[in-house]
């Protein structure tokens, strides 16, 4: 099945099935993104438990062709007590639609349990556009379950100098805009909206 493929570095679009031959720099490994990838990014640590998984921060590239799905999987790190049923699942999607010019994003409600877990937890989103978009179209409104929130709208330009994934100075493959959701219940459902216009003049 043909699938489109995004190189991480420098946004450059393949169609495959194909093989890509690359003369990249030592410190550029070769990464290319399916569209409609979900990326989810516990935060920076330096050792494992470091931090507890809070912030979750989702890469969204998403697309219009497919709903795009990806399974958040959590258990201690520590024991062996996860061979013995002690997880927990979380399902997240994606989808883009290229009509109304939005993308939904859901956060499904955690499924299991495991010592030390979270019962609430912050959500970072990380909004890719579809790559066959317009390139001027911004982040309007933000709803969660059908209702606008206030939750500001964080645009990050293209950065060459920035890593891919997650990178608080942006991304080295286009423009990419960040919404935080503030923190809730890890067993609720979150159904988010994002709706793409014009810049709007004030």
């Amino acid at each position: 099945m043909a699938s489109a493929w995004i190189n991480a570095w420098t946004g450059g679009i393949t169609k495959g099935p194909v093989t890509v031959t690359n003369d990249v720099p030592l410190d550029q490994t070769p990464i290319y993104i399916k569209s409609g990838t979900i990326l989810p990014l516990a935060p920076q640590m330096q050792y494992t438990g470091e931090l507890p998984w809070d912030p979750i921060t989702l890469d969204v590239y998403p697309s219009a062709s497919e709903t795009s799905r990806v399974t958040l999987y959590e258990d201690d790190t520590v024991t062996t007590a996860y061979q013995h049923g002690a997880f927990r699942d979380t399902l997240i999607t994606a989808a883009a639609d290229d009509a109304t010019r939005t993308v939904q994003v859901s956060i499904g409600a955690a499924d299991g349990a495991f010592s030390g877990a979270l019962v609430q937890r912050s959500w970072v989103l990380r909004i890719h556009p579809p790559m066959d978009w317009p390139e001027n179209l911004v982040p309007t409104r933000v709803a969660v379950a059908g209702q606008k929130i206030n939750a500001p709208i964080r645009t990050l330009a293209r950065d060459a100098t920035a890593t891919p994934f997650g990178d608080k100075a942006g991304a080295p493959d286009a423009e990419v805009f960040e919404v935080n959701l503030p923190a809730a219940s890890v067993f609720q459902n979150r159904q988010i909206e994002i709706a793409f216009g014009p810049p709007q003049n004030h």
